[in-house]
């Protein structure tokens, strides 16, 4: 193991051990009893969960809304694309007319 990878390993060792001793300490001196204290980390976790759904549901909107605005410019782009092509088909054919003109007049 590298150096760097005890120093990790050392560090991540040391967080779990404070988490374990604060959630211990946290647990002793907590001002409520047992279940007055489940009840408020019940509800704190239905706050979590709901916050979360929310950012959930406000992130896939974000993305529907970038993937409608991508469809939009790529409509836009496919009609300004076909539009030009057909610029070209035009102007190709033409310049084929005036060059079939220009060889008949010399033929």
């Amino acid at each position: 193991m590298t150096r760097t990878q005890e120093q990790v390993s050392y560090n991540a060792g040391a967080f779990f051990a404070g988490l374990l001793v604060g959630g211990a300490a946290a647990v002793l001196f907590a001002p409520m009893t047992g279940c007055e204290l489940r009840t408020e980390l019940k509800n704190k976790a239905k706050e979590g969960r709901e916050v979360l759904a929310g950012a959930v549901d406000q992130a896939v909107d974000s993305a529907q809304s970038l993937a409608d605005q991508g469809a939009a410019l790529i409509e836009r782009s496919t009609g300004r694309i076909r539009a030009e092509g057909d610029r070209v088909v035009a102007a190709v054919a033409s310049g084929m007319d005036a060059a079939r003109q220009a060889y008949g007049a010399r033929g």
